[in-house]
C-alpha cells in the first residue's frame, strides 16, 4: 500500500513540471545539516551570526618568551555543494617588544575542501601575512569573492598571531578576530517542479541522485534526480507532506 501511495505521488509530482531547470542559491554555512566546528578563542558562533561586529576572538601576551593565538571557524556541508559568493571578514595584530630576541607574525586566509578536509585549497586573494623584529604588524580582510566553486565538502578561515621577545623590558602577544563568515551556492535545485496545496503553488528541490540516499526520485528527460525526505521542522521544509514508512515528512522547498 505504501509503495502504491509512493508512485501516485511521483506521477502527481511529475504531472508538475513546468520550467527550465535552474538552481536555486542558500546560504550553505546556515543549513541544519552543516557542521560547525570552532578551535580557538571564544564565542565561536559569532563568525556566523550575520553580524559583522561581533566576533570569534583571542587575545594573548606575556613576557620573556613566545605568546600568541590562532582561530579557525570550520564548516562542513553534508554533501558536496557549489559556491558562488564567499563574504568574508577577519583581523589579526602581532607586536614584540625586547632588547634581545624580537619577532612577530600574523596571517589570516580563507579555505575551502572537495576530500571532507583532506587538503585544503585558499580561496583566491583571502589571504594576508605580516612580520618583523620588534615592533608590530596587522592585518585585515574584509571582502567578497565572487566565481564558481564546485563539489566543496568543507570551508573555513583561520587568522592567527603572534609575538616573541626576551629580556628585561621584553613583551610579546597577538590578538586574532573572525567576523564573519557567509558562503552563498546551489543547495536544492529548482527544475520546475511544482505543487498545489489549495490556494498556494510550492516549488519543490531535488538534489543530485545518490543511490541508497533517496528514496523518492523523480526523472526529467534523461536525468534522475533525488527528492531528499526532510524533518518538518527543517528550514527548507515546504509544506508538502509525505509519510515514508516511519514517520511524516516534508519535501524540501527551493529559495525564492
Amino acid at each position: 500500500m505504501r509503495k502504491k501511495h509512493i508512485i501516485i505521488i511521483l506521477v502527481f509530482l511529475a504531472m508538475a513540471f513546468n520550467r527550465l531547470c535552474l538552481a536555486e542559491v542558500a546560504d550553505i554555512i546556515q543549513l541544519d545539516s552543516t557542521i560547525h566546528n570552532y578551535i580557538g578563542g571564544s564565542s565561536g558562533e559569532d563568525s556566523i551570526d550575520g553580524d559583522f561586529s561581533t566576533a570569534q576572538s583571542a587575545y594573548a601576551q606575556g613576557n620573556n618568551g613566545g605568546h600568541g593565538v590562532a582561530l579557525y571557524s570550520e564548516h562542513t556541508f553534508a554533501r558536496p555543494v557549489t559556491i558562488f559568493t564567499v563574504r568574508y571578514k577577519m583581523h589579526a595584530h602581532a607586536w614584540a617588544h625586547g632588547s634581545n630576541i624580537r619577532d612577530h607574525n600574523a596571517s589570516i586566509y580563507v579555505e575551502y575542501s572537495t576530500d571532507n578536509g583532506g587538503t585544503w585549497t585558499t580561496l583566491p586573494e583571502s589571504s594576508a601575512g605580516c612580520g618583523g623584529g620588534d615592533g608590530y604588524c596587522e592585518i585585515s580582510k574584509d571582502n567578497t569573492w565572487s566565481g564558481e566553486l564546485k563539489d566543496i565538502t568543507d570551508i573555513r578561515v583561520y587568522a592567527q598571531a603572534s609575538g616573541n621577545a626576551s629580556g628585561d623590558d621584553g613583551n610579546a602577544g597577538g590578538t586574532a578576530s573572525i567576523y564573519e563568515l557567509q558562503t552563498q551556492g546551489i543547495y536544492y535545485k529548482n527544475i520546475g517542479l511544482k505543487v498545489k496545496t489549495g490556494i498556494q503553488t510550492v516549488n519543490i528541490g531535488v538534489e543530485d541522485l545518490i543511490d541508497g540516499v533517496h528514496k523518492l526520485r523523480i526523472r526529467k528527460g534523461d536525468t534522475t534526480y533525488g527528492i531528499p525526505l526532510l524533518p518538518i521542522y527543517d528550514k527548507y521544509a515546504s509544506s508538502v507532506r509525505i509519510y515514508d514508512g516511519n514517520e511524516i515528512k516534508a519535501l524540501p522547498k527551493t529559495v525564492q
